[in-house]
């Protein structure tokens, strides 16, 4: 089932107006068709929708979500940019609550504050699509980049680290 998230609000039997970019992927790149049923994710809740004239949907039902059992947190340290995108997307995929990036002092990427926000954005919208994508109900909440030294509050009951040399 196709599946968009909105940052409008959402009630039953009302149209909800997506945004530009969302209202072309549903529409015309993946030509949905009006007897078709949208999932719409609002505030932490699922919607079902039919497709009207672009860019509207009409909400005609509620799904009831599962809460999540186990929450990982995934602490990863900035790698080469497409192999920490790729990272970014699989993590999501499998089920992370939410995303640490820190730098390390092998980290090869070493960000500035403008160049962070940028890649911030970049990063939720990778994390947006993926969870789009596998049909998570939940987002992925991506933490700014930290460094290695304050991974720390970070700790809970079972931590495992992956180690090449251990």
């Amino acid at each position: 089932m196709k599946q968009v998230y909105s940052e409008q609000k959402c009630a039953l039997h009302e149209q909800v107006c997506l945004d530009e970019k969302q209202a072309h992927h549903l529409f015309d790149v993946l030509r949905t068709k009006e007897n078709e049923t949208v999932r719409v994710i609002c505030d932490d809740e699922v919607y079902l929708a039919h497709p009207q004239k672009k860019p509207y949907l009409f909400i005609f039902g509620k799904e009831q979500i599962e809460p999540r059992l186990v929450n990982v947190t995934l602490c990863a340290a900035l790698i080469k940019s497409d192999r920490f995108e790729w990272m970014l997307q699989k993590a999501a995929e499998l089920g992370a609550s939410r995303i640490v990036p820190y730098v390390s002092k092998y980290s090869i990427i070493q960000l500035d504050d403008k160049k962070a926000l940028k890649k911030m954005e970049r990063w939720n919208s990778i994390l947006m699509s993926a969870c789009a994508q596998c049909n998570r109900s939940d987002k992925v909440e991506l933490l700014p980049v930290t460094s290695v030294d304050n991974l720390e509050e970070f700790k809970s009951r079972c931590n495992l680290v992956a180690y090449e040399k251990e």
